[in-house]
């Protein structure tokens, strides 16, 4: 029994002095801490977000917003060769003896402008805008041309096909036809004859029959007022 009781008061001992041995390293670093730590400087904070910034953000969308239309701008400016304008014969030694509103349209921003219409819109005392052109043009060409030559040749031609060769010959010889003038009008298209759509009749002969000697006599393949007033026509023909 007196075994029994010492290996418990040894048991006891042990426990008492780690604890102790506990307690006094708990009490050195609670020391420690404490005499060796100092504040330099409080904490401050904001209270609005560091990231993301808005201000920054919309500036920068800002800034981008206006650059790619303008970019695309350029470079679609770089890239179309098309003559829209006076400004587009500035430097060329070609005579400009005038401008004619275009007669395209488009009902939709993807779709390819077509033509209003084919037909000729030169009328008697009509003052749009599409008349006043045709008729300075009709002034400048008098001007040109002069009285060198009593039957002066005019030829229109284009790289592609839809510029308006039909349409500007055909409003142009009318409107040399209201002032009096006589005039024919050939239409050497083979492929296409807009022109030949513009006369007023159904018309079966025409260049190609004197062309491969079918028909020779010119009165005959001569529309006479085929586009209008003084506005005769010599059309294509059958191919």
């Amino acid at each position: 029994e007196l075994q029994s009781v010492e290996r418990q008061q040894k048991v006891k001992e042990a426990l008492y002095i780690f604890l102790l041995q506990k307690c006094e390293e708990n009490e050195l670093s609670r020391t420690y801490t404490a005499w060796n730590s100092n504040i330099i400087q409080p904490p401050t904070g904001n209270v609005e977000p560091t990231s993301p910034r808005k201000g920054m953000i919309l500036l920068l969308a800002l800034v981008v917003g206006f650059a790619i239309p303008g970019g695309l701008i350029v470079l679609y400016d770089g890239i179309n060769h098309k003559v829209r304008g006076r400004k587009d014969l500035e430097g060329l030694d070609v005579p400009l003896i005038g401008e004619i509103p275009s007669m395209m349209q488009k009902k939709h921003w993807w779709q390819k402008k077509q033509n209003v219409q084919r037909a000729i819109v030169v009328e008697k005392n009509n003052r749009d805008i599409i008349n006043e052109s045709f008729r300075i043009v009709r002034t400048k060409l008098d001007y040109f041309i002069g009285k060198k030559d009593s039957c002066p040749v005019l030829m229109f031609t284009s790289f592609n096909p839809g510029s308006g060769k039909s349409f500007v010959s055909g409003n142009l010889a009318t409107a040399f036809g209201l002032n009096d003038k006589k005039v024919i009008v050939l239409d050497m298209d083979f492929r296409h004859r807009s022109l030949t759509g513009m006369v007023n009749r159904t018309v079966k002969e025409g260049i190609t029959s004197y062309l491969n000697g079918m028909n020779e006599n010119l009165d005959e393949l001569i529309v006479r007022n085929g586009l209008s007033q003084n506005v005769d026509a010599l059309c294509v023909g059958i191919i």
